[in-house]
């Protein structure tokens, strides 16, 4: 319950079939905040068949080179705002780059996403 209501994130699908593994991580627990590349801290939610799940926290300002994703990768706009070749994306907008998608982006204002690589083009289980 909420006294002021809430926005809840739901994904269907989300892990591999196979994993039945129940994991609660504090996201606001900085101590479990990774710095990486420059301007980027990052937060590991999974790993694993291949797939990982991270909330990326991005610096405005922070550019980051050309990347490709093979299996390609989806993002959740959590906060703030980022661009790259194609368009720019603020809070709210989910983006899926197909598999072998290339993309190099820039925080245009401090940013957090959610982010999944690893898991497109793998043959969809009912």
């Amino acid at each position: 319950a909420s006294e002021q209501g809430c926005l809840i994130f739901v994904k269907l699908r989300q892990m591999h079939p196979d994993d039945t593994n129940t994991v609660r991580i504090d996201t606001r627990d900085v101590s479990l905040w990774q710095d990486s590349r420059d301007g980027e801290q990052i937060l590991l939610l999974y790993q694993d068949f291949g797939e990982e799940v991270h909330m990326c926290r991005w610096s405005a300002g922070a550019a980051f080179p050309a990347e490709t994703f093979a299996k390609g990768a989806e993002y959740y706009v959590l906060a703030g705002r980022f661009e790259d070749e194609s368009d720019v994306y603020g809070e709210g907008f989910w983006l899926r780059l197909p598999p072998c998608s290339k993309q190099s982006l820039r925080a245009l204002e401090d940013t957090v996403v959610y982010r999944k690589t690893g898991h497109l083009g793998r043959p969809v289980l009912r």
